[in-house]
């Protein structure tokens, strides 16, 4: 009753909040205050760009952005907004979807020529993985191949020896010959393109945190005007960025991460 009781007190803070926001910006350029919580690989690599973009655009606007890949109680950290990978939403919230999340498995040349070819998601074992960990569990990766009645789903569970919630850090490893590394899309491409990282295991559907990127609010917190322009502006610009998957995931294919 205590939590149901404080959540009530936020939401009238914020109603006056938002009033004297409303108040305050007739005439003016919109004001208000958003605290934002993003994943920090995504955050840096995209949204870092889009964040300084909308404080141009809105600069009366503060944004308090916190990089944090935990899926964290929204109404304790006071987050408005909160920008998470994820495969199934919680209940208790509401979420846009923005996009499907593609997982690459990939190797520096360097790293791949004195290795043999690796056939099957269990030869991961075999290799140095260098990616991020969840925090408190075992890495598992999921991976499905085939489509339709034949495909087959497996999974591994890894050590990574190499891992950080920083994806420019674990790159960085990836492209100096240290193992293989397990990436989104979004955040090698440019590499896979120049061919400095290639592509292994390129027959399966790899599922590790999660296969899509949802923005999630609360559903009995009152929204301000600048929480609104920020939710559509992030809406809009990621969803005109946000890379398409090279190949889609078989039809029938969970994510069970």
């Amino acid at each position: 009753m205590g939590a149901g009781f404080s959540e009530h007190g936020r939401n009238i803070l914020g109603e006056v909040a938002a009033a004297n926001a409303l108040i305050n910006s007739m005439g003016k350029s919109l004001q208000g205050h958003v605290r934002l919580s993003v994943p920090t690989g995504l955050g840096h690599s995209m949204l870092s760009p889009l964040l300084v973009k909308f404080k141009h655009r809105y600069p009366d606007i503060t944004l308090d952005v916190v990089f944090d890949n935990r899926i964290h109680n929204l109404v304790s950290e006071d987050v408005e907004v909160a920008l998470r990978i994820i495969s199934t939403p919680p209940d208790s919230v509401v979420a846009t979807e923005i996009g499907m999340v593609e997982w690459v498995v990939c190797g520096s040349p360097g790293y791949l020529a004195t290795q043999p070819p690796l056939r099957d998601l269990a030869d991961l074992k075999d290799h140095a993985i260098v990616c991020a960990s969840p925090i408190g569990q075992k890495l598992k990766a999921f991976g499905t191949r085939g489509t339709g009645s034949d495909a087959v789903r497996e999974q591994v569970a890894l050590e990574p020896t190499l891992s950080s919630e920083n994806f420019a850090f674990l790159k960085d490893g990836v492209l100096g010959d240290l193992g293989l590394g397990i990436f989104p899309l979004y955040a090698i491409g440019a590499e896979l393109d120049a061919g400095s990282l290639l592509p292994v295991l390129a027959d399966y559907h790899i599922s590790v945190f999660g296969s899509r990127l949802y923005m999630l609010t609360m559903p009995n917190r009152y929204q301000t005007m600048a929480t609104r322009y920020l939710l559509n502006f992030l809406k809009t610009e990621l969803q005109a960025l946000w890379p398409q998957p090279r190949r889609m995931p078989p039809l029938d294919a969970h994510d069970e991460a």
